[in-house]
């Protein structure tokens, strides 16, 4: 079973980093949250906690690509 997940986890990474739809899934998911950011600011959150939230969205989908080497492994800086 583990080594099921570990192949799993292998093929969504190199999907990820290299496929043209993980790349339409990735814009979605940035509209999505940039969307979600906007109706923070129609419901009377402060402006600075929505242009906080709007610089987050590009740093979250890059911090879902596993294989991004600005974020390392796991945590874990790269070399």
């Amino acid at each position: 079973m583990r080594e099921w997940l570990a192949q799993g986890r292998a093929w969504l990474k190199q999907w990820l980093a290299t496929s043209p739809i993980a790349s339409m899934v990735k814009i979605a998911v940035g509209a999505a949250l940039g969307a979600f950011v906007d109706e923070l600011a129609n419901q009377g959150v402060g402006p600075i906690w929505v242009a906080v939230g709007a610089a987050l969205v590009p740093v979250a989908i890059n911090w879902l690509n596993p294989d991004d080497p600005r974020y390392g492994r796991n945590g874990r800086a790269t070399s």
